[in-house]
């Protein structure tokens, strides 16, 4: 009788075994197979990211400095309207015309433009224009499906200039030679009788934004 019930023991006690321990381990195996692809997948991406990262640093260490400064003066990666104040002052004076009216916006998120004249500067640079500092790793990515406009940001100043309309023309040839990129926006002016013409102008400043998160 006993003999007989030996397999349907054995069998019973197989298939707990398989139950309470066969089938979870091989669950807890399955889950760690899993984990090590994705382990393995994230590795493979950030070996990726980093051999991008070594290209634009060995891009970056091809550009010479004198070019790399130009090219953050051009667009700094913050707006410093008080500086950009002081440089067009310097340009006004330079050109015996007179500054005044001057109206800071807000800053914001720029639209799509054209036409874009360069101007302004940074303190302790040559004239017309200057150098705006920057970190040295300061590279911004842009994001799949992330527009253009996103990138940068733009802060608008108006101001008025009064002089002669040859003094005017020489001081807007010094705005497009300068470094640090403004749009000039607008300009107006007013009938006068003598010599000394009111001018009205509207620029806007440009940075850059920080890459996102």
């Amino acid at each position: 009788m006993f003999k007989a019930l030996t397999p349907l023991i054995g069998i019973i006690i197989a298939v707990g075994l398989f139950f309470s321990y066969v089938q979870p381990t091989f669950r807890d195996v399955k889950t760690i197979q899993d984990e090590t692809a994705e382990y393995a997948q994230a590795t493979e991406r950030a070996s990726e990211l980093m051999q991008r990262i070594n290209g634009l640093k060995a891009q970056q260490g091809g550009i010479l400095p004198v070019d790399l400064e130009r090219l953050e003066a051009l667009i700094p990666d913050r707006i410093d309207e008080v500086s950009a104040l002081i440089d067009i002052d310097a340009l006004t004076v330079a050109h015996h015309l007179t500054l005044g009216d001057i109206e800071v916006g807000a800053q914001g998120q720029t639209e799509s433009g054209a036409g874009a004249v360069a101007a302004g500067g940074q303190p302790g640079a040559v004239a017309p224009g200057a150098m705006a500092a920057a970190d040295a790793d300061g590279f911004a990515f842009m994001q799949a499906g992330e527009s253009l406009e996103s990138q940068y940001s733009t802060l608008d100043i108006g101001f008025s200039v009064t002089g002669t309309y040859d003094d005017f023309r020489m001081f807007l040839s010094d705005i497009e030679r300068s470094l640090v990129l403004m749009e000039v926006t607008g300009v107006t002016f007013a009938a006068s009788e003598g010599d000394a013409i009111p001018f009205t102008m509207k620029v806007r400043l440009y940075s850059l934004n920080a890459p996102a998160s």
